[in-house]
């Protein structure tokens, strides 16, 4: 067990690596629709931190033991491809974004 002596603050930290999107919200206007979509697919889905813009795909930390990392892509790539038809997503470039950011 870990003890802390000092000053605790109320600040948190964010970080996550996906295989997916990055999807602008001023050029996608429904972006809560979107997110919703992702989510009913099964697919992660992660505001920035304006709130406006939100990260889509998979988690690397959720590929499966017996899972490849090619199976990994091609299945986020068929998630995302119907979620752009859906959607109407503009600039939907499949790719691996590792975010983090502190507020505090």
């Amino acid at each position: 067990m870990k003890v802390r002596l000092g000053f605790v603050s109320n600040s948190s930290s964010v970080s996550f690596t996906i295989y997916g999107i990055y999807v602008e919200g001023k050029r996608n206007n429904c972006i809560e629709e979107i997110r919703n979509i992702a989510g009913e697919m099964g697919l992660f889905t992660h505001y920035d931190r304006d709130g406006e813009d939100a990260y889509i795909g998979r988690k690397w930390s959720d590929i499966k033991d017996n899972e490849t990392g090619a199976e990994f892509k091609k299945s986020v790539k068929e998630k995302i491809s119907l979620l752009v038809l859906k959607a109407s997503i503009k600039d939907a470039t499949l790719c691996t974004f590792e975010e983090g950011w502190y507020d505090g």
